[in-house]
């Protein structure tokens, strides 16, 4: 068979598109950037199929580093005299800034990257004779701080700004006791401190997040549970996740009930998914985690990760809403677990191990 050889012409028409889908494939790595991660003793940053591994931070830091809206800046917390002190720097590790000692373990950007919100440790109160974490916001350039509204009950943790920066949803209220616990989700008015209560009942519920529209809440909750304070792993206590309507405050169920515990959701850029992590009780009476993947409504559940083979959690998804990086744990041959960032594609396909540098990596932003 004689072979057809294009004409020139035809020949750099066809280099030409060959580049430019070379350009468009380089194009969409980037626009899904570095995931930030921590370890059992530093912070990296590292590009989504596992190359360009860089380290940011070493030291004894915190679990959650968290990119800035526009991913030139990174927040992060180091562990100081007796807790935890929260610092941020510019994405490639450079210019360090001290924003506040002894806080709580979570921040959140504003949308506009300006200002981060977190909890403050504050001498106080609680029934069990712990620190009282209340809001701050401080602006990041010119580091100037002001509390944020009344924290009811003294302890104020999960803080997520609004996607329209004008306000910001979290955990309120102590645990009193195994018998009676207690928190609630509240928004703060970022302008006027103004406090809102939006659920109300004997329970924990936490972990709440935006939509990306502003328009829901998902977060998890013990409230249809009959033993709330009792926990395990990554899902601390017996949650299922929920979504509510900011407008309407009323919740609805999203996981069913049954001897797994749902916990740490999270959405997707759309808005349309929902991912979070499973604990399941195995036969041997212990518990494994996976993550799985829904619809907003609770629609078209499917596991993202085999529990028993990959313990896995804390999910992120990919800026595009194609993958979702994870934790993953694999035991080890003298019967502990070690644990390396994962990526997949949302269907679960593609499992893809980013990192293999001995040491534990958690908590993936993207």
């Amino acid at each position: 068979m004689r072979a057809i050889r294009p004409s020139s012409g035809l020949a750099l028409i066809l280099v030409l598109l060959a580049t430019l889908g070379a350009s468009a494939a380089h194009g969409a790595g980037n626009r899904n950037g570095r995931i930030v991660v921590s370890t059992s003793n530093e912070i990296a940053s590292l590009r989504p199929d596992g190359s360009g591994y860089r380290v940011l931070v070493t030291g004894d830091v915190g679990l959650e580093p968290q990119w800035s809206p526009d991913k030139s800046k990174i927040a992060y917390h180091v562990l100081g005299d007796t807790s935890y002190d929260l610092y941020v720097m510019d994405r490639d590790g450079t210019d360090k800034t001290l924003i506040e000692d002894s806080v709580g373990p979570a921040a959140t950007w504003s949308p506009d990257g300006a200002y981060v919100a977190f909890p403050k440790r504050t001498a106080g109160d609680d029934p069990l004779g712990h620190d009282c974490r209340a809001l701050q916001l401080v602006d990041v350039e010119t580091l100037a701080h002001r509390p944020l509204g009344d924290v009811p009950g003294c302890v104020a943790v999960d803080p997520r700004w609004s996607p329209d920066g004008s306000e910001i949803v979290f955990s309120g209220g102590w645990v009193a006791g195994i018998d009676d616990p207690g928190r609630d989700l509240y928004t703060v008015d970022v302008a006027t401190g103004e406090t809102t209560q939006l659920t109300d009942d004997d329970a924990i519920d936490r972990a709440p997040s935006w939509s990306p529209d502003g328009s829901r809440i998902v977060f998890e909750s013990s409230r249809d549970r009959d033993r709330p304070q009792a926990g395990s792993g990554g899902c601390l206590f017996r949650t299922e996740i929920y979504v509510m309507r900011r407008a309407e405050t009323r919740a609805r169920r999203v996981t069913p009930i049954r001897s797994s515990f749902d916990c740490s959701p999270v959405w997707s850029p759309d808005g349309r998914r929902i991912a979070w992590t499973t604990s399941i009780r195995d036969p041997e009476g212990g518990r494994y985690h996976e993550i799985r993947v829904m619809r907003a409504d609770g629609s078209d559940k499917l596991p993202l990760t085999d529990g028993r083979r990959l313990a896995s959690g804390n999910a992120d998804f990919s800026p595009d809403g194609r993958s979702i990086a994870f934790d993953g744990s694999r035991e080890l041959r003298d019967g502990s677990f070690h644990t390396d960032l994962y990526i997949a594609a949302v269907d679960g396909s593609a499992i893809t191990k980013l990192t293999s540098r001995g040491s534990n990596n958690w908590h993936p932003d993207w």
